[in-house]
């Protein structure tokens, strides 16, 4: 799992490719990238879903409402994003 502050994805990357950071965190076995950074209006750029191998979970705190999300369990490995 990897916790960042921005999106994995930069400017290199096409919609919905994984770019260059995406592409270090799957070659390096990262199943799970959790980001934030992006508020308000911008919560709908957030990209979700899996791209390049990683799951990626947007938990910036205004967007969860202040609320923890689970992400990841020892047994089940990443947790479904909640509907």
């Amino acid at each position: 799992m990897a916790l960042l502050h921005y999106p994995p994805l930069g400017p290199d990357a096409p919609a919905g490719e994984p770019g260059e950071v995406l592409g270090r965190l799957a070659r390096a076995g990262v199943e799970v990238a959790a980001y934030g950074h992006l508020h308000g209006e911008d919560h709908r750029w957030a990209p979700r879903g899996t791209i390049g191998g990683v799951v990626l979970r947007f938990v910036a705190a205004d967007f969860t409402v202040f609320t923890p999300r689970p992400i990841w369990t020892s047994k089940q490995g990443p947790v479904d994003e909640p509907g």
